[in-house]
């Protein structure tokens, strides 16, 4: 039964075959506004066995591709499928009746028709998870009042897009219902971005949705880089307030997960009172101008999902993340790699050397010269330390018992012994080995954005601290891994 929490649709529509036929098919479909793990979608079939059998196929192959429903009714809005996780069917008499979908999201009403004159437009995009921007102060009454009072400080978080602005905040949504005979309220967290957009004429809405989405990428990895953990676009929702659209259907996008995600609870990085006044603006524009921008941003990912991963893959994660920003970081200051002038210079008589010194003692050379191209690239060790020399992140806190060097050469001999022989002697010492690996690559990244000590969250390193008040495992690692050179 649809609530005022599920959104429900069920129109008639036609799909494009291969051969450019168009086959008619019923879609029903609809998902609860605030699980985000239902989505369904149901495609009832018409037309002959044959006919039935070439939407099936459509429906199945290249499950990474977008299909295009059409509707009958041009306001009711087109669907599009963004993936096909999984195609299952209903049959009847006469052959299959039916396709359910699992889709990995959706869109409706995003129109590809350019507009003729400039169009705007309520956009409210939904981020997930909630409960990390801190604006308002709640006092709850015994009357059932609910104040909220905006915190002194308190500056709008705006972003700009190319079609107009966003505020980033904490938004409420309110459900009543019964309980036990007790009528309730219910009330939902949000995290949104929220604003009037403007499509500028000859540009269609479904042109301006992609380009939105690409901005609202690089907000998300901002976000889960201040947050430690990732953050993902959910849903956006458009809203058109001109008389004649009043009448046909609901425009949005809505991803499909598999899980409902909740917020990690631990320090954040950059606090949420730091982003107002430009601040989310200069972090994302920041992480798009960094060189290698792909690199580096797959490095926040990493660093991000490292939070919510278990103990060995968010150690790999890490470790990854921190060689990536190392390299990075080095890229364009003639430290990364010898010139191939210089190479070529040293590449043959070191190969010419090898195969003298295996011929006289009887062995095949052919793996060793394999290692042969890894000598063109500095030691971990060295990279590290020029790293520390340019950018110069605070490191006499990461390892206090023994030397910066010393703590990350043996979180590198760990690193490298869970790899190669997936083995490490406690599970203490990897945890350690991860804060502080972690703490490192982050303190790193701010130096390459710019980002000043003045405006992070105090108590960001309260980990840290409390680990190495109470650690006593040692600074050397006991596996049997090698340092990585």
């Amino acid at each position: 039964m649809p609530t005022d929490e599920t959104e429900s649709f069920r129109f008639d529509g036609q799909v494009v075959l291969p051969n450019g036929s168009k086959a008619s098919v019923l879609v029903i479909g609809g998902f609860d506004d605030d699980d985000l793990t239902s989505l369904d979608l149901e495609l009832f079939l018409y037309g002959d066995e044959e006919q039935r059998r070439k939407v099936n196929l459509l429906m199945t192959m290249r499950p990474e591709a977008v299909r295009w429903i059409e509707s009958n009714r041009a306001d009711d809005g087109h669907l599009e499928v963004l993936g096909i996780n999984n195609v299952s069917g209903k049959h009847g008499p006469h052959g299959k009746q039916s396709i359910e979908l699992d889709v990995s999201a959706l869109q409706r009403g995003i129109s590809e028709t350019p507009e003729l004159e400039a169009r705007k437009l309520f956009a409210v995009v939904r981020m997930v998870p909630s409960g990390f921007v801190h604006d308002r102060m709640f006092g709850f009454h015994a009357t059932g009042k609910i104040e909220a009072q905006d915190y002194p400080e308190r500056h709008p978080i705006v972003y700009s897009t190319p079609y107009g602005g966003l505020t980033l905040a904490q938004s409420f949504v309110h459900y009543s219902g019964k309980e036990n005979g007790n009528k309730t309220t219910r009330r939902v967290e949000r995290l949104v971005l929220a604003g009037e957009i403007t499509i500028p004429a000859g540009e269609s809405l479904r042109q301006a949705n992609e380009v939105l989405k690409g901005h609202l990428h690089e907000v998300r990895l901002a976000l889960s880089f201040c947050f430690r953990q990732p953050v993902y676009l959910a849903q956006i929702n458009y809203t058109d307030h001109r008389p004649e659209a009043l009448q046909r259907g609901p425009i949005y996008f809505r991803r499909h997960f598999h899980e409902n995600l909740t917020r990690v609870e631990s320090d954040e990085l950059i606090h949420s009172n730091k982003l107002g006044q430009g601040g989310l603006q200069r972090l994302v524009e920041s992480i798009r101008n960094q060189q290698r921008s792909a690199d580096f941003t797959r490095a926040l990912s990493f660093l991000a999902v490292s939070y919510t991963s278990t103990l060995e893959n968010g150690f790999f994660q890490a470790f990854s993340a921190m060689e990536t920003i190392i390299d990075i970081a080095l890229t364009g200051r003639g430290e990364q790699t010898l010139t191939e002038a210089i190479w070529k210079a040293i590449e043959r008589p070191v190969r010419d050397t090898i195969d003298t010194a295996a011929k006289s003692v009887g062995f095949d050379p052919v793996d060793v010269k394999e290692k042969v191209a890894e000598l063109r690239r500095p030691s971990f060790k060295k990279r590290v330390s020029r790293v520390c020399a340019y950018y110069k992140p605070t490191t006499d806190d990461l390892w206090p018992s023994c030397s910066f060097e010393d703590g990350i050469n043996a979180a590198a001999k760990l690193r490298n012994g869970l790899f190669h022989g997936a083995n490490y002697s406690e599970s203490e010492e990897l945890y350690c080995a991860l804060i502080r690996i972690r703490a490192f690559t982050e303190r790193l990244v701010l130096r390459l954005l710019g980002w000043p000590d003045s405006e992070l969250w105090p108590h960001r390193d309260q980990t840290l601290i409390a680990m190495n008040r109470s650690s006593s495992a040692p600074p050397a690692a006991k596996g049997t891994g090698q340092a990585i050179v």
